[in-house]
């Protein structure tokens, strides 16, 4: 993705470009079968058009096919973000405390904050496990 930023972390879109089908499969190198797989298993939405976003989605899963893993594979991903969602909105929520009301901005702010904190617990977590895997 030449316009978008490493993903560490939080992912950055530097490019907010506009995408058919058609660009977005030649801009992935994905197979329709592989964007419909996607979609099916909820990694995206269907659009008419795509944004950069979901070309970073959709390279990723073309990635990660190089390892045997299809779209359907990935659905539990989509289920556990959903979960940390809900997860990060009731601790910032509970942050902010009963008498001090955020607005929508600083709610963000808070989610993406604790959101990378997640994810680097979740990137330390995943490696040492896979550092105590026999081959």
């Amino acid at each position: 993705m030449p316009n978008a930023a490493p993903v560490t972390g939080s992912v950055q879109v530097i490019d907010s470009k506009r995408l058919t089908k058609q660009e977005l499969l030649e801009q992935t190198g994905a197979l329709a079968s592989v964007l419909e797989g996607a979609i099916s298993a909820g990694l995206i939405e269907p659009k008419r058009i795509y944004s950069e976003h979901d070309a970073i989605v959709i390279k990723s899963v073309v990635d990660a096919s190089k390892f045997g893993l299809e779209p359907r594979h990935l659905r539990g991903m989509r289920l556990a973000v959903d979960r940390e969602v809900g997860l990060v909105s009731q601790a910032v929520s509970a942050s902010g405390g009963a008498s001090k009301k955020m607005s929508k901005d600083e709610f963000r702010e808070k989610g993406r904050e604790l959101s990378d904190i997640l994810t680097t617990l979740r990137q330390v977590l995943t490696r040492d496990a896979i550092n105590k895997l026999e081959s």
